[in-house]
Protein backbone atom coordinates (compact mmCIF):
# COMPACT_ATOMS: atom_id res chain seq x y z
CA UNK A 1 0.00 0.00 0.00
CA UNK A 2 2.85 2.10 1.04
CA UNK A 3 4.62 1.79 -2.45
CA UNK A 4 1.46 2.53 -4.58
CA UNK A 5 0.89 5.59 -2.20
CA UNK A 6 4.35 6.81 -2.63
CA UNK A 7 4.06 6.23 -7.01
CA UNK A 8 0.44 8.15 -7.02
CA UNK A 9 2.44 11.12 -4.79
CA UNK A 10 4.95 11.62 -7.43
CA UNK A 11 2.73 11.06 -10.17
CA UNK A 12 0.50 13.71 -8.62
CA UNK A 13 3.73 16.18 -7.86
CA UNK A 14 4.04 15.86 -11.87
CA UNK A 15 0.38 16.46 -13.37
CA UNK A 16 -1.20 18.55 -10.41
CA UNK A 17 2.05 20.39 -8.68
CA UNK A 18 0.95 18.90 -5.46
CA UNK A 19 4.10 18.44 -3.16
CA UNK A 20 5.35 15.15 -2.08
CA UNK A 21 3.80 14.57 1.06
CA UNK A 22 0.26 16.04 -0.50
CA UNK A 23 -1.72 13.90 -3.08
CA UNK A 24 -4.98 13.81 -4.92
CA UNK A 25 -7.40 11.34 -4.09
CA UNK A 26 -10.30 10.00 -6.33
CA UNK A 27 -13.49 9.69 -4.55
CA UNK A 28 -14.79 6.73 -4.79
CA UNK A 29 -18.93 7.87 -5.01
CA UNK A 30 -20.79 10.46 -4.05
CA UNK A 31 -24.22 11.00 -3.56
CA UNK A 32 -26.70 14.90 -3.51
CA UNK A 33 -29.68 16.30 -1.54
CA UNK A 34 -31.14 15.94 -5.16
CA UNK A 35 -30.21 15.94 -9.10
CA UNK A 36 -31.63 19.31 -10.85
CA UNK A 37 -35.08 18.38 -12.60
CA UNK A 38 -35.24 14.91 -10.87
CA UNK A 39 -32.37 14.06 -14.08
CA UNK A 40 -29.65 11.57 -12.49
CA UNK A 41 -28.00 10.69 -15.38
CA UNK A 42 -26.97 13.79 -16.87
CA UNK A 43 -27.14 16.03 -13.04
CA UNK A 44 -25.82 13.18 -10.77
CA UNK A 45 -23.38 13.37 -8.09
CA UNK A 46 -21.63 10.90 -9.93
CA UNK A 47 -20.53 13.68 -12.26
CA UNK A 48 -18.85 16.10 -9.35
CA UNK A 49 -16.01 13.19 -9.69
CA UNK A 50 -15.71 11.48 -12.88
CA UNK A 51 -12.87 13.91 -14.04
CA UNK A 52 -14.46 15.40 -16.93
CA UNK A 53 -14.57 18.86 -16.68
CA UNK A 54 -17.75 18.75 -19.71
CA UNK A 55 -19.94 17.15 -17.03
CA UNK A 56 -21.52 18.90 -13.77
CA UNK A 57 -23.79 17.80 -11.22
CA UNK A 58 -26.57 20.32 -10.37
CA UNK A 59 -28.28 19.57 -7.10
CA UNK A 60 -31.57 21.59 -6.12
CA UNK A 61 -33.84 21.22 -3.19
CA UNK A 62 -37.86 20.41 -3.14
CA UNK A 63 -39.83 23.27 -1.78
CA UNK A 64 -40.69 20.99 0.35
CA UNK A 65 -38.09 21.15 2.58
CA UNK A 66 -36.20 24.37 1.60
CA UNK A 67 -34.80 24.55 4.75
CA UNK A 68 -32.48 21.88 4.61
CA UNK A 69 -30.36 23.44 1.56
CA UNK A 70 -28.55 21.29 -1.21
CA UNK A 71 -26.06 19.48 -0.44
CA UNK A 72 -22.85 16.72 -2.23
CA UNK A 73 -21.29 14.89 -0.32
CA UNK A 74 -18.07 12.76 -1.42
CA UNK A 75 -16.61 9.23 -0.07
CA UNK A 76 -12.98 8.75 -0.33
CA UNK A 77 -13.00 4.98 0.23
CA UNK A 78 -11.39 5.09 3.79
CA UNK A 79 -10.18 7.45 6.29
CA UNK A 80 -7.57 10.73 5.05
CA UNK A 81 -5.56 13.38 6.70
CA UNK A 82 -7.98 16.07 3.99
CA UNK A 83 -5.46 19.12 3.78
CA UNK A 84 -7.07 20.93 0.97
CA UNK A 85 -10.47 20.54 -1.18
CA UNK A 86 -11.21 22.23 -4.65
CA UNK A 87 -14.02 23.25 -6.38
CA UNK A 88 -14.33 23.40 -9.80
CA UNK A 89 -17.33 25.58 -10.73
CA UNK A 90 -17.02 25.93 -14.31
CA UNK A 91 -15.15 23.53 -16.83
CA UNK A 92 -11.45 23.64 -16.41
CA UNK A 93 -11.05 27.47 -16.14
CA UNK A 94 -8.57 28.37 -12.72
CA UNK A 95 -10.79 31.66 -12.71
CA UNK A 96 -13.71 29.49 -11.90
CA UNK A 97 -11.81 27.42 -8.81
CA UNK A 98 -12.13 27.61 -5.11
CA UNK A 99 -9.61 26.19 -2.93
CA UNK A 100 -11.04 25.17 0.83
CA UNK A 101 -7.74 24.23 3.77
CA UNK A 102 -8.77 22.01 5.90
CA UNK A 103 -7.07 21.99 9.44
CA UNK A 104 -7.30 20.26 12.54
CA UNK A 105 -9.11 23.13 14.54
CA UNK A 106 -12.74 21.76 14.15
CA UNK A 107 -14.39 19.69 11.57
CA UNK A 108 -14.95 22.89 8.90
CA UNK A 109 -12.94 23.48 6.13
CA UNK A 110 -12.07 27.51 5.76
CA UNK A 111 -9.82 29.75 4.49
CA UNK A 112 -11.40 30.05 0.80
CA UNK A 113 -9.06 31.21 -1.91
CA UNK A 114 -10.09 31.90 -5.52
CA UNK A 115 -13.54 32.04 -6.50
CA UNK A 116 -15.64 31.86 -3.19
CA UNK A 117 -18.87 31.32 -5.15
CA UNK A 118 -19.50 35.12 -3.03
CA UNK A 119 -23.38 34.90 -3.47
CA UNK A 120 -23.64 31.32 -2.29
CA UNK A 121 -21.27 30.47 0.88
CA UNK A 122 -20.97 26.71 1.23
CA UNK A 123 -19.95 24.89 4.60
CA UNK A 124 -17.52 21.69 3.74
CA UNK A 125 -17.14 19.60 6.36
CA UNK A 126 -15.00 16.19 6.49
CA UNK A 127 -16.08 13.63 8.58
CA UNK A 128 -15.80 9.57 9.53
CA UNK A 129 -19.28 8.15 8.77
CA UNK A 130 -20.47 6.08 11.73
CA UNK A 131 -18.28 8.20 13.68
CA UNK A 132 -19.41 7.69 17.51
CA UNK A 133 -16.83 10.07 18.88
CA UNK A 134 -17.73 14.03 19.10
CA UNK A 135 -17.58 15.63 15.90
CA UNK A 136 -16.39 19.21 17.49
CA UNK A 137 -13.17 17.92 18.98
CA UNK A 138 -11.44 15.49 16.17
CA UNK A 139 -8.07 14.57 17.24
CA UNK A 140 -4.95 16.79 15.92
CA UNK A 141 -3.31 15.97 13.03
CA UNK A 142 -1.01 18.84 12.61
CA UNK A 143 -2.60 20.90 9.79
CA UNK A 144 -5.41 18.71 8.02
CA UNK A 145 -8.78 16.87 9.13
CA UNK A 146 -9.18 13.25 9.03
CA UNK A 147 -12.19 11.61 8.05
CA UNK A 148 -13.42 9.47 5.45
CA UNK A 149 -16.26 11.64 3.27
CA UNK A 150 -16.16 15.32 2.51
CA UNK A 151 -19.70 17.17 2.36
CA UNK A 152 -20.62 20.45 0.50
CA UNK A 153 -23.17 21.71 1.98
CA UNK A 154 -25.17 25.17 0.38
CA UNK A 155 -27.69 26.40 2.59
CA UNK A 156 -28.33 29.53 0.93
CA UNK A 157 -29.57 29.00 -2.49
CA UNK A 158 -31.74 26.56 -4.77
CA UNK A 159 -29.27 25.21 -6.82
CA UNK A 160 -25.55 24.16 -6.00
CA UNK A 161 -23.47 23.04 -9.52
CA UNK A 162 -20.10 22.33 -9.72
CA UNK A 163 -18.04 20.47 -12.64
CA UNK A 164 -15.12 18.96 -10.63
CA UNK A 165 -14.37 18.11 -7.02
CA UNK A 166 -10.66 17.47 -5.72
CA UNK A 167 -9.66 16.17 -2.14
CA UNK A 168 -5.82 16.68 -1.52
CA UNK A 169 -4.89 14.35 1.32
CA UNK A 170 -1.88 14.18 3.58
CA UNK A 171 0.60 10.88 2.74
CA UNK A 172 0.99 9.34 5.66
CA UNK A 173 3.64 6.24 6.73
Amino acid sequence: MFTYLLIVALASQMFCGCTAETVEIQPVSAAQSRPFRNMPKKYGAHKVIDNNFKTQTITEYLASDWEAGTWVTVHLGAEFCVETVEIWYFLDLPKYKSTFTCTNDEIWCHSCEGYCAKKAPLLISVYTEDYTGSPSAPPPDNGCTRGDSVKFHNMHAHILTMYELKVFVRVEE
